[in-house]
């Protein structure tokens, strides 16, 4: 029966991604100088460490990077989590490509779907592993921790290893090391301290839209996280195309997009997406998500300005100036200290940077 209910709620989760069944109208050229290229990966899905043009990724989800300039990549076909060196060389941090569970360091470690992972100040990399219905850590040596969920698909607060999850689909940390967690399938965000309890910080259960404080919320696709140094969460939320705001104190706004499925730059609830599935921050507080069925990568302020950073729309491949590279649904997204930011081109099976002159 779990299993039946996974295969169902998958089959929900993508619809909600690939909603967009025909292609969207070209949205504005990206007003930037910005160049494209790849950093890893052959296009070739498969599974090859050693050098970044050898390497192989077989589906790149999600995507992280620590403060020394490492990118860390969620290579969700190969059930692994592989590292990109700032020399360029990519190996593997943890997994041994098999679909299971198991706790463990390097390759003594099994992971069952990886998806929007993240990093902390401490170089720890947090890994929400959606079938296994677990939220797991990786030291920087590669020693693998489940730090909460009992592995039952369900929706129980409380102690880490009591907690319940139904299809963890990203996290982030704050400074305080607080995770956050969008639990998919049970339509919540949910907060483990440090001390290791769980709770729900908004979302009523509900799959439907609504702002609002705290239960009062409704969210419908949850993707991509991150948070902001006030400890703000902000979520890529696929299934009603918008970017959502939480505070601390649980209150839920939306900030982009006006949930129509679509492509247009403009302010606020005025712009549109389809499948802004990945999410990132600079040091300004602008916000990079992933637009996974148009093709792009788009920017938003803090003051809510959104425009599309790099480009055509077209699904395909191609490196150079930002208005004529191409993605193919991209999915992760991470920035450096230097403003650069990373995709994981999921269908191109490569990492990309794009370089903001």
């Amino acid at each position: 029966m779990k299993q039946i209910i996974r295969i169902l709620s998958t089959a929900i989760f993508f619809i909600c991604i690939l909603q967009a069944c025909t292609k969207p109208s070209p949205g504005p050229t990206p007003p930037n100088n910005a160049t494209v290229t790849t950093i890893a990966g052959n296009g070739t899905a498969g599974f090859v460490d050693g050098t970044a043009a050898n390497a192989e990724f077989n589906h790149p989800w999600g995507l992280a990077i620590d403060q020394q300039g490492n990118i860390y990549v969620a290579d969700e076909g190969n059930n692994r989590i592989r590292q990109i060196t700032t020399a360029g060389l990519v190996s593997t941090l943890a997994g041994n490509g098999t679909a299971g569970f198991a706790d463990g360091t390097g390759i003594n470690a099994e992971f069952n779907v990886t998806n929007n992972i993240s990093t902390d100040a401490q170089g720890n990399v947090y890994v929400p592993d959606e079938n296994n219905e677990r939220i797991r850590k990786i030291s920087s040596q590669g020693v693998v921790i489940t730090i909460a969920g009992n592995g039952i698909q369900g929706n129980a607060n409380g102690l880490a290893n009591t907690a319940e999850f139904n299809g963890p689909s990203a996290v982030c940390v704050d400074a305080q090391g607080n995770v956050y967690v969008s639990d998919q399938f049970n339509n919540i965000i949910r907060k483990i301290t440090l001390a290791g309890v769980v709770s729900t910080l908004a979302g009523n259960g509900i799959q439907g839209y609504a702002d609002g404080i705290a239960t009062n919320a409704e969210f419908n696709g949850l993707g991509g996280m991150v948070v902001d140094a006030q400890g703000n969460v902000y979520v890529g939320e696929i299934g009603n195309n918008r970017i959502r705001r939480i505070t601390p104190e649980g209150v839920t706004t939306t900030i982009a997009g006006n949930g129509i499925v679509g492509y247009i730059d403009n302010t606020g609830t005025n712009a549109e997406f389809s499948g802004p599935i990945g999410l990132a921050m600079d040091s300004q507080d602008n916000i990079y998500a992933t637009d996974y069925n148009n093709n792009v990568i788009r920017k938003i302020t803090s003051s809510g300005v959104v425009s599309t950073l790099a480009g055509n729309g077209t699904a395909g491949y191609a490196d150079g100036a930002a208005t004529n590279a191409e993605f193919d649904h991209p999915w992760g997204v991470a920035v450096d200290a230097q403003g650069n930011v990373y995709v994981s081109d999921g269908g191109n099976n490569r990492v990309r940077k794009i370089t903001i002159k």
